[in-house]
C-alpha cells in the first residue's frame, strides 16, 4: 500500500486501533471490534469463492484416488484367487494317485480342494485333450474334449501354469474361465490339470469389496471380454468393453478417463491391470455422485457463510460491549489502589479481570501441590504396568528358555485354527523330543542340563521363520507352529530342523552330542483341534523315535 493509501486508509479506520492515537481521540473497543470485523470478513468471503472454483477438481481427485486404491485391492483379490488356485493345483499335481493311475482315489482328492480355493470343478485331461476326470461329472459318465485346446497347448509347450481368457465350458455350456497347470511325471508333461471359476464367482468378490452401492465394477480378460460385474451382469458377462477403456487398456496398465459405460451411465473411469493374468479390473464412478455432492456442498457452505456473516457481528457487538464493562469497572477500584484507600473489587462478567487478583497465589499454590501429586500418580501407574507385564509374561513363557509355555502355545495354535477357519490358511505343528538328554543330565548336572536346554531352544527358535511360534512344552520337549505351509513344505522343514538339532552342542567347554526326533501334524489334514494336532505330532515323534535317532515322521495325510 503507498503512503497516500495509508493516509486515505488511517482516516476511515480509528485511530486507536492502530496503537498511536497521539492528538486524536482515542478509540472504543466496540469500534475496533466492529471494524475488525469488517475487514475480517473480506478474506473469508473470497476464499469462500475460491474454494468453491475448486471444489469440483478437489471432489474429482480424491473420489478418483479413492476408485484408484480400490481398483488396485480389488486386482490384488483376484491375483490371490488365481494365485491360490494355481498352487493347489500343483500341489494335487504331485498326488501319488497320478502315478500310479489310481482315477478314483485322484477324483475324491480333487474334490476335497475345490471348495477350499472357491472353484467350480476340477478336470485332469491327457495330451491329447481327453478329459479323464471331471468333479462335475459322475464317475463312469462319458467326458467332452477338452473345453480351451489353446490354453492346454500353451501349457504342454511351456510345462508352465496358464491363466484362459473367458471361454464355453465342454459340461456346463456356460461361460467360465480356467487356471491350467502341468502334472509332472519323470520330469515330462503326462497330463494337465485345470480348475474352472464361473463368472459368478469373480462378480461375489467385486460385490464383498464394492465401496460404493453406485459404482459400477468389471473385470476384463486380455481379450477384452466381461468376466465379472457388479451391475447388469447377467446383460454384459461376455461382451467386448467400451472401445474408449479398451484402448486405453491397450496403452497402458493403469489409467484414468471419462467415458460412457456400455448402459450409457456417463463415468469417471479408474483401471488396473494385473502382471500375473494379463486381466483388468475398471471402476465406473458415475459424475452424478460428484455433482450431487458437489450442489449439496456449495449450498452448505454458502448457507454457512451467511449465518457466519450475520454471527460474527452480533457476537463483535456483544464482547466489545462486555469488555468495555470490564475494564470500566476496574477503573474505580485502580483509583483508590493509587490513593492508598481499600479496594473492593465487585463481581465482574469477564472470568479474567473478575480472578486476576483474587487467585494468583493460591492457585499457584494449588498447582505445585496438583503437580506433585500427578508426578506420584504417574510414577505408582508405571510401575504397576511394568509389573502387570512382567507377570503377564511370567505366566505364559517357559523361565529356562522364555518360550511361550504349552498353555501359551496351544492358544497361539487355537489362534492359527480360527484364521483356517476363516481364511483357509493351512499349518503345521511339530513336536520337538531330544534324544540321549537324561544320561547328559544324570553325569553333568542338572546345571548344564539347562545350558543345554537353553541352547537347544536358541537353535530351535533359529531354524524358522518370524511367522513361526516356538515353544517349550515341558523337559526336553519343545514344539514348534509352522505357519501357511503345505505337507510338503512342513517335511522340508522338518528334515532341515533335524540336521540343524543334531550338531555338537558346546556348553561350559564340553562338546555334547544330542539329536532329536521331530512328529509332524498339518492342519487339517491330521486334525482341527489343537489338542487333536499335538496328539498326532507327538505319536508321529514316538515312531520316529522308534525308528532311531535324529529322526522325523510325518502323521497321517503327510505321510502320503
Amino acid at each position: 500500500m503507498t503512503a497516500s493509501g495509508l493516509k486515505a486508509w488511517r482516516r476511515f479506520w480509528p485511530s486507536g486501533c492502530l496503537g498511536n492515537a497521539t492528538g486524536r481521540d482515542p478509540s472504543s473497543i466496540r469500534s475496533c471490534l466492529l471494524v475488525l470485523v469488517a475487514i475480517c470478513l473480506v478474506p473469508p468471503t473470497l476464499a469462500a469463492a475460491l474454494v468453491i472454483v475448486q471444489a469440483y477438481r478437489d471432489g474429482r481427485a480424491a473420489l478418483v484416488g479413492r476408485a484408484e486404491g480400490t481398483a488396485r485391492s480389488l486386482m490384488a483379490e483376484v491375483d490371490d484367487r488365481i494365485r491360490g488356485a494355481m498352487s493347489a493345483l500343483q500341489v494335487l499335481a504331485t498326488s501319488p494317485s497320478l502315478a500310479s493311475g489310481d482315477l478314483q482315489a485322484f477324483r475324491e482328492q480333487a474334490e476335497r480342494v475345490v471348495p477350499y480355493q472357491a472353484g467350480n470343478n476340477v478336470v485332469l485331461s491327457d495330451l491329447q485333450g481327453r478329459q479323464l476326470v471331471n468333479t462335475l461329472v459322475g464317475g463312469g459318465e462319458p467326458l467332452p474334449a477338452h473345453g480351451n485346446p489353446a490354453l492346454q497347448s500353451a501349457v504342454i509347450a511351456t510345462a508352465r501354469p496358464a491363466v484362459s481368457d473367458l471361454f464355453i465350458g465342454g459340461v456346463t455350456r456356460r461361460p467360465l474361465v480356467a487356471v491350467e497347470v502341468p502334472v509332472l511325471i519323470d520330469g515330462r508333461v503326462a497330463y494337465t490339470l485345470a480348475m474352472g471359476f464361473f463368472p459368478d464367482r469373480f462378480g461375489q468378490l467385486l460385490a464383498n469389496l464394492q465401496p460404493e452401492a453406485d459404482w459400477i465394477i468389471a473385470v476384463f480378460d486380455r481379450t477384452g471380454t466381461t468376466v465379472a460385474r457388479t451391475h447388469l451382469a447377467e446383460r454384459f458377462i461376455g461382451q467386448k468393453g467400451v472401445p474408449g477403456l479398451m484402448a486405453a487398456i491397450a496403452r497402458s496398465d493403469h489409467g484414468v478417463l471419462e467415458l460412457d459405460t456400455l448402459e450409457g451411465t456417463p463415468v469417471f473411469s479408474v483401471f488396473q491391470r494385473s502382471a500375473v493374468s494379463g486381466w483388468t479390473v475398471a471402476i465406473g464412478v458415475p459424475k452424478q455422485t460428484l455433482l450431487a455432492r458437489l450442489r449439496l456442498w456449495v449450498t452448505v457452505l454458502a448457507m454457512a457463510s451467511a449465518l457466519l456473516l450475520a454471527l460474527a457481528i452480533g457476537i463483535a457487538g456483544r464482547v466489545s460491549r462486555r469488555i468495555a464493562g470490564a475494564i470500566e469497572s476496574l477503573v474505580p477500584p485502580a483509583q483508590a489502589l493509587g490513593r492508598g484507600d481499600e479496594v473492593d473489587v465487585p463481581r465482574l462478567p469477564l472470568e479474567e479481570a473478575d480472578a486476576l487478583g483474587r487467585a494468583m497465589v493460591s492457585a499457584s499454590q494449588l498447582l505445585r501441590e496438583r503437580t506433585h501429586q500427578l508426578g506420584e500418580a504417574t510414577q505408582e501407574t508405571q510401575a504397576a504396568r511394568v509389573q502387570a507385564r512382567r507377570l503377564e509374561h511370567e505366566a505364559s513363557h517357559d523361565p529356562l528358555t522364555d518360550l511361550p509355555n504349552r498353555a501359551r502355545f496351544m492358544q497361539l495354535v487355537a489362534g492359527h485354527l480360527e484364521r483356517y477357519r476363516g481364511e483357509g490358511v493351512s499349518f503345521a505343528v511339530c513336536f520337538v523330543d531330544l534324544d540321549d538328554f537324561k544320561p547328559v543330565n544324570d553325569r553333568h548336572g542338572h546345571q548344564v542340563g539347562d545350558k543345554l536346554l537353553h541352547g537347544f531352544a536358541a537353535r530351535l527358535a533359529g531354524g524358522v521363520r518370524g511367522s513361526d511360534h516356538v515353544g517349550r512344552l515341558g523337559g526336553d520337549e519343545f514344539a514348534v507352529l509352522l505357519d501357511d505351509v503345505s505337507p510338503e513344505q512342513a517335511r522340508a522343514v522338518a528334515g532341515i530342523l533335524t540336521q540343524r538339532l543334531s550338531s555338537p552342542y558346546v556348553v561350559d567347554g564340553l562338546e555334547l552330542r544330542v539329536s532329536a526326533c521331530i512328529g509332524v501334524a498339518c492342519c487339517p489334514w491330521d486334525g482341527t483341534t489343537a489338542e487333536a494336532l499335538l496328539a498326532a505330532a507327538d505319536a508321529a515323534m514316538y515312531r520316529a523315535k522308534a525308528a532311531g535317532k535324529g529322526r522325523y515322521e510325518m502323521s497321517g495325510f503327510g505321510a502320503l
